[in-house]
């Protein structure tokens, strides 16, 4: 369990930092839309980030479906 959280903790940070470069999809307001086209592209980050705002209801109904 132990090693499941640090490896959670480390993929969480990583996301943090390469978020910080990618673009409006991972800023603090981020944009629904270009988060929808980056993870339609297969970015990884915007899936997860996209996953996160419909889980949430930030910027789009509360879906846990389609989260």
């Amino acid at each position: 369990m132990k090693n499941l959280m640090q490896q959670f903790c480390f993929a969480l940070l990583l996301s943090m930092f390469s978020s910080a470069y990618a673009g409006s999809c991972f800023q603090k307001s981020p944009d629904v839309s270009d988060c929808k086209i980056k993870a339609e592209q297969g970015n990884l980050d915007a899936q997860f980030f996209l996953g996160v705002m419909y889980g949430n209801g930030e910027g789009v109904p509360q879906d846990y479906k389609q989260a």
